[in-house]
């Protein structure tokens, strides 16, 4: 995935411009399939479609894919009592990732690459899903930090009346003071190490170039906030829908997503057709967007019985080689 973000030279950033250096971002999916289903679809086919688990089953049981979730949605879950049943279904075959260590995974490897002068960032999901210790000691309570959040974000956007790339703009901006001191240890320990040519100051121009700007954390969580802003004031729901897209679904082969934040996809994909197009190729999603839970449901099973055949074929023809 290698894209240029032209709205971050805009005269909108109150920060200063962003340096264009051209660095060659991808994102490697895991062997596996990687599927990710929204609360509300989890709770139709827990209630009430065994058949469709039972394919889910089946391909995680072969191996062909994983249920991924973060820890909110887990909460969700819990909240609906359907994650012990969840469980039940899909102990073995089920990944938690920690809201926050996929974008901190992917800004650290883009920090060394940028240090190190390497222009191509490999973006490896056995890479960005490891643990981060300065996101777990400063872990705060989920739900606090959505309600902050929502909240800070609502009072800008009631002050001022930002346009969508405006808004994108401030979001980038916020992000950028965000991680440039949770991630300052980092910074002082290329520094304790001396590596050449680097120095703190270097540290910080990192965050004014396109090797942070246009990692897949920075562009969905920018885009989707923007755009969500720019429409409506922003609930705490929108965060963790947008929190759970910016992270997973570049990872994932299955997505299906909240029916409004699918909508807002699509827009942006309209909008900018030259970053976010590229997903059609590489993440199939499905939402209730026009669609009945019947609809859903047939997509749903044609995914999987599809990828349980493929799989299935690729083995018969490893075996007779």
């Amino acid at each position: 995935m290698s894209v240029i973000l032209a709205v971050m030279s805009d005269n909108y950033l109150y920060d200063n411009t962003v340096e264009i250096l051209n660095p060659k971002i991808f994102v490697t999916k895991p062997n596996h399939s990687l599927v990710f289903i929204d609360t509300y679809m989890w709770k139709y086919l827990l209630d009430q479609k065994y058949d469709v688990l039972a394919l889910l089953k089946e391909g995680s049981t072969n191996n062909n894919l994983k249920i991924v979730l973060n820890d909110y949605i887990v909460i969700e879950l819990k909240q609906r009592k359907i994650y012990d049943r969840l469980l039940s279904w899909f102990k073995s075959s089920l990944i938690v990732i920690p809201v926050g260590y996929i974008s901190a995974n992917q800004i650290i490897h883009s920090l060394l690459c940028f240090v190190l002068n390497k222009k191509k960032i490999d973006l490896d999901w056995n890479i960005i899903t490891s643990e981060v210790p300065v996101i777990k000691d400063k872990k705060v309570h989920l739900q606090d930090y959505f309600l902050y959040i929502t909240k800070t974000l609502n009072f800008l956007r009631n002050k001022y009346k930002w346009s969508n790339k405006e808004w994108i703009a401030k979001i980038v901006s916020l992000e950028r003071k965000c991680w440039n001191d949770i991630l300052e240890r980092y910074g002082e320990l290329l520094n304790l190490y001396r590596i050449p040519n680097f120095n703190l100051g270097h540290y910080k121009q990192f965050f004014y170039t396109d090797y942070f700007t246009n990692l897949p954390c920075i562009i969905f969580k920018s885009y989707f906030l923007g755009y969500i802003l720019h429409e409506r004031d922003l609930k705490i729901q929108d965060l963790v829908d947008v929190f759970t897209i910016f992270e997973l679904l570049p990872y994932c082969d299955l997505y299906v997503m909240d029916k409004d934040q699918h909508n807002r996809f699509i827009k942006l994909q309209k909008d900018y057709k030259e970053i976010f197009n590229y997903f059609d190729f590489r993440t199939r999603i499905i939402s209730k967007l026009n669609k009945s839970d019947l609809d859903l449901e047939i997509e749903l099973k044609d995914f999987i019985v599809n990828l349980n055949t493929n799989k299935k074929a690729k083995r018969c023809q490893t075996n007779k080689e």
